[in-house]
């Protein structure tokens, strides 16, 4: 294989980038149910508020697993991790009083837990290897050329 066909972004990568963006999708939809239909059980401001600034975050994650950063991907699994195992109780203490958000909230699991599985396979882990390596290689170039000036 090439070095510019390493570069090349995977499909099952692609598809990944897609599901996490779908899943993200699926949370602000999520979010906006929760925040009309129970209003008067939470300060919807403060909702939004928190909601923006992980919305904003995780774009960029999923973002930068786009661009190929290993630290991005891993970071979206540790999360990822973390959110589903605090979801479990959420499924537990909700599921009797808003099982339409709890099947929303499982959906973008489902979602997500698929690309997680996309992006870990064999090719998508070459890629990102490959993307590093090219990231070093060429700010290795860019710092030799200026130190040639």
């Amino acid at each position: 294989m090439s070095y510019s066909q390493q570069l090349k972004r995977p499909p099952k990568v692609s598809t990944a980038v897609k599901l996490l963006y779908t899943g993200l999708g699926v949370g602000i939809i999520r979010a906006i149910i929760e925040i009309l239909f129970y209003r008067e059980k939470i300060p919807a401001g403060f909702v939004l508020m928190v909601s923006f600034f992980m919305w904003i975050f995780m774009g960029l994650i999923i973002y930068r697993i786009s661009t190929g950063h290993n630290w991005a991907r891993i970071t979206f699994l540790v999360l990822f991790t973390l959110g589903s195992l605090s979801y479990i109780q959420t499924i537990f203490l909700r599921l009797n009083d808003e099982p339409i958000l709890v099947l929303i909230g499982l959906v973008a699991v489902v979602i997500e837990a698929i690309a997680l599985l996309l992006l870990f396979q064999r090719n998508s882990s070459l890629w990102f290897m490959a993307m590093k390596d090219y990231r070093s290689t060429s700010l290795d170039n860019c710092l030799s050329h200026r130190d040639a000036i």
